[in-house]
């Protein structure tokens, strides 16, 4: 954390121990509510995904461009700061991780939450900035749906579903969708890493473009993301 000077990231505020022994970690104090929270009320609208995504896409695009990945990206961990989509900010990076870190948090075992990994991580392959693309397009469709994409059956369903199942298309649960955010969320829920935005900044852009054409009024949310 104390790598990352980014608005959209939890800021570190000071770390170290206790004179006993146990160390201790300080972050900025946020108030407001994580994004779980505020769709388990309701869902988001177009405009407030489109400007959710693109603050989150930039967050993490800045942790990609240091080379680590949030490796846990879902809701609970989008914290709305005064109850606002558009100053949300990205908390608990506790299972962050490049390839120069060792990895302390797991010793071949699945790491994040089940329903948001992407199928390299359910199958321990190799795995970068994409993965956490795949796991932003399954908290995109859920902001607009009120769905989570793979919901949780059992484990083994679960997997079974993030490794052979396609995701559903965002346009079929939400009709209301541009085409171009429905193609996005397509790409960035790919099987093949390959076919995803390579990152954060990515998405973010290719949402960016999306909410201008949207606020311009087009029928159908204009051309294709890039």
């Amino acid at each position: 954390m104390a790598a990352f000077r980014h608005f959209g990231i939890v800021r570190h505020v000071a770390h170290g121990a206790i004179p006993t022994g146990e160390p201790y970690l300080v972050m900025e104090w946020l108030e407001g509510e994580d994004l779980a929270a505020r769709l388990a009320r309701r869902r988001l609208t177009l405009a407030e995904t489109l400007t959710f995504g693109a603050r989150i896409g930039e967050a993490l695009g800045a942790m990609h461009a240091r080379g680590f990945v949030h490796r846990d990206v879902k809701p609970a961990n989008m914290f709305l700061v005064g109850g606002d989509v558009a100053e949300v900010k990205v908390i608990d990076l506790g299972l962050a991780w490049s390839g120069e870190m060792t990895r302390l948090t797991d010793s071949g075992g699945l790491v994040g939450t089940l329903s948001y990994i992407a199928p390299e991580q359910a199958r321990g392959d190799p795995f970068d900035a994409r993965a956490d693309v795949f796991s932003l397009g399954c908290v995109l469709s859920e902001c607009l749906t009120g769905a989570i994409v793979f919901a949780d059956e059992g484990m083994m369903a679960l997997l079974t579903k993030i490794l052979h199942k396609e995701a559903p298309r965002l346009r079929d649960r939400c009709p209301e969708a541009p085409p171009a955010l429905d193609a996005l969320v397509a790409r960035m829920l790919a099987k093949d890493p390959d076919q995803r935005p390579r990152n954060g900044l990515e998405v973010a852009a290719a949402l960016a473009a999306i909410s201008a054409v949207a606020k311009q009024g087009r029928p159908g949310g204009g051309q294709q993301a890039p």
